[in-house]
């Protein structure tokens, strides 16, 4: 498979231009341009209305692979039968629920386009899972039985499903609380997988549920706390007791009842943790109908948001939640409550969970946003924390940084569509430079190849006829090329010195036989950025010149005979060079435009399909803007021009990928947005797509594979569906 590489462009003055006659002057081998007949018009070329743009941009199951932030998007625990901790955690918009035991942690991910998880735990050992369907916009739910996932939308009736929260019956029964943001209403369903019923509790004059939390008696009797924006911001309460809902109204003032979290003691009594002034100090309520008595737990400022409340069978509070400079723990033995400090700035804790073992073990899990972590803290050996606990903290989920954008991410799939990146990575507790990711298992897996690189280095990522993955890479303060090859016993580095002066490989792929063949631009042998080719194919490491044209951006494929055909760039022209009779020949596609991108792909039948962006002035128009498909089969080159413009924007980032028909995907932006061209029955149709034009792949199902820089520090891998 032919790779898309980075452009490794360079300006050229007179002083260069001076320098190449010369250069040109010394060099003996090569190709020249202008040996091979030029290209003829492909009959049929499109007009503009042929082209069709639609404003539905194809669904990808999207997650970020490096730059998340573990937990943001909501945490969830609860303690097993056997004592595993589970966690359900939403990673931005991806959920995933982790097991934990015995100092090992177990992640699988349950969920796409997900957030605010709630989870509970029956008496069978199932799981259960509210969530925010970011898709649907809807309420979702998963369940877990015997290792086994089952997922369902319970609720789509608008905008719904915002900070659920979960609670079953003796019976099993499924009940949970959450949020109608259009409609700012209190909602609660409950049911079981594929048989819902949805009552609306609380909404139709003020704005309800923002945050609830819910809890069930042993007879069936439900409880609800939830916070209400209205004139005076209120803390509600909502009971079926008696058969009948009935609400009271907790605690009013500014913003109070935010992050509410309910439980219920052994007499029944229902205990409220929750926040005022957004989070400022952290409250607690107990009571029914008939009253409640209200009390400051903590009267710090800017604590008691994300506050998590839990009862032990001695009938005492616990309450996680968060302060400013990182979670606290809250425990109220004999009528007293205990403040503990677990963390400093370097455990700062948002969407604070609490979870309580048997033998009065305590499990609080929280995300760590800013260095892009999730932490359990715990006291394994039992008993209450004082004032200066021992700690036990676990990484549940370790940092995994941030991406920089240049060079950007690069993808490629093995012959089982499984995903391989390479990206270049920094971050506050992350090894800095080039990394690989991977999604074999299931789930990604961040690895180092070389510890020793800088974020100055050039990378390119690939795989071998038996699916070994191969990164060729460049560093700053190394002369040589640089190789990575993944083994079962690691990574293996080697230095290519026979490569000589190389800033980048531009485009490389192994041919049937496993050797390797690579493209570059290198000042060698006289030659100031000629192109030159790199290969094992003799055994050992040899490189050739293929041109002495300054060249740029170039294009490899091989066919099915081992000839090797490369486009590339030279002084904003497109030329073309082959070695079929054993010796390069080199001809000019295109040399009225300034070309500025191009991709090339060759397909089962041996046909070579080539795009490139150019620009064009004209003395009528200030500059036309051109995306041209080429094509050569029988020896013959033929183009069509797809897209034309008189956008002051360049057409940028050119990808083409061919499917298991040969038919041909072209991708790229245009002013800042981008297209998938494709051509169905004859015909080019064009869609707008939100992929990285030079990172897209076609996998063995013809499905598309995307992973780019997203503008914030992440890189994101998207599956089309």
């Amino acid at each position: 498979m032919t790779l898309r590489q980075t452009c490794l462009g360079i300006t050229t003055s007179t002083l260069t231009l001076v320098v190449v006659v010369l250069c040109l002057l010394m060099v003996t081998n090569g190709c020249d341009a202008g040996q091979l007949p030029a290209p003829n018009l492909l009959d049929g070329s499109p007009d503009k209305s042929t082209i069709t743009n639609r404003d539905d941009d194809p669904y990808f199951l999207r997650e970020r692979i490096v730059g998340y932030h573990p937990g943001a998007g909501g945490i969830s625990s609860v303690i097993g039968l056997d004592g595993t901790l589970y966690t359900a955690a939403a990673h931005d918009t991806v959920l995933f629920l982790y097991s934990q035991r015995d100092g090992e942690v177990a992640k699988e991910r349950v969920a796409f386009d997900a957030r605010w998880p709630a989870l509970a735990l029956d008496s069978e050992g199932c799981l259960h899972i509210a969530f925010r369907d970011l898709r649907h916009q809807a309420l979702g739910y998963a369940l877990r039985c015997e290792d086994r996932w089952s997922t369902q939308v319970v609720d789509d009736s608008g905008n719904v499903g915002s900070t659920p929260s979960i609670a079953l019956d003796s019976g099993g029964g499924v009940h949970i609380s959450y949020n109608d943001l259009a409609n700012g209403e209190l909602k609660y369903a409950h049911g079981a997988m594929g048989d819902w019923t949805v009552e609306i509790l609380d909404g139709h004059e003020v704005y309800a549920g923002l945050s609830s939390s819910i809890a069930i008696e042993s007879a069936g009797t439900v409880h609800i706390g939830y916070f209400v924006v209205d004139v005076r911001d209120t803390l509600r309460y909502a009971t079926n007791e008696g058969g009948q809902w009935s609400i009271s109204i907790v605690d009013s003032g500014i913003v109070e009842g935010a992050f509410a979290s309910l439980a219920l003691d052994s007499s029944g009594t229902v205990h409220i943790a929750y926040s005022d002034l957004l989070g400022t100090r952290l409250r607690h309520a107990w009571g029914d109908l008939e009253g409640w008595e209200t009390e400051t737990v903590d009267p710090e400022m800017f604590s008691g948001a994300f506050c998590d409340l839990e009862i032990d069978d001695e009938d005492n509070l616990h309450i996680a939640y968060h302060w400013h400079l990182g979670p606290r723990y809250a425990v109220k033995v004999d009528g007293e409550w205990r403040i503990t400090q677990l963390g400093d700035v370097l455990l700062f804790g948002l969407n604070v969970t609490l979870a309580l073992g048997p033998e009065g073990k305590i499990n609080v899990v929280f995300a760590d946003v800013p260095h892009q972590r999730m932490i359990k803290l715990g006291n394994e050996e039992g008993g209450h924390w004082g004032i200066n606990p021992l700690l036990y903290p676990q990484m549940i989920e370790p940092p995994n940084g941030y991406v920089r954008d240049d060079p950007p991410p690069m993808l490629a799939l093995n012959s089982n569509n499984v995903a391989h990146v390479c990206l270049c990575r920094t971050g506050l507790l992350t090894q800095p430079g080039m990394a690989y990711a991977t999604n074999e298992s299931g789930l990604w897996r961040i690895e180092v190849p070389d510890p020793d690189t800088t974020y100055e280095c050039e990378f390119s990522i690939g795989l071998d006829n038996v699916d070994v993955p191969h990164i060729f890479y460049t560093v700053s303060g190394r002369s040589a090329l640089q190789h990575a090859a993944r083994t079962a016993q690691g990574w293996l580095i080697e230095q290519i010195p026979e490569a000589g002066d190389v800033s980048g490989m531009h485009s490389w792929l192994f041919d049937e036989n496993d050797h390797f063949f690579g493209t570059y631009p290198s000042n060698e042998k006289g030659v100031l950025y000629g192109l030159f080719l790199l290969t094992d194919a003799s055994g050992q490491w040899e490189r050739e010149l293929i041109s002495r044209n300054y060249a740029r951006d170039s294009k490899l494929a091989i066919d099915s005979q081992g000839v090797v055909h490369v486009a590339f760039r030279s002084n904003d022209k497109l030329l073309y060079a082959e070695n079929s009779n054993g010796e390069w020949l080199c001809q000019t596609l295109e040399e009225d435009d300034r070309v500025n991108e191009l991709s090339m792909q060759i397909d089962h039948d041996d046909v070579l399909h080539l795009v490139y962006a150019s620009a064009q002035n004209d003395a009528a128009k200030e500059a036309v803007r051109r995306l041209i498909y080429m094509v050569k089969a029988d020896g013959q080159w033929q183009s069509q021009t797809l897209v034309e413009n008189e956008s002051c924007f360049v057409i940028r980032a050119v990808g083409l990928q061919l499917d298991s028909a040969s038919e041909p995907h072209l991708f790229y932006k245009d002013a800042g947005i981008t297209y998938h061209l494709r051509r169905v029955g004859g015909q080019w149709s064009s869609v707008l797509i939100d992929v990285n034009p030079e990172s897209v792949r076609i996998d063995s199902e013809d499905r598309l594979h995307d992973c780019h820089y997203d503008g914030n520090y992440c890189a994101v891998y998207g599956v089309f569906e």
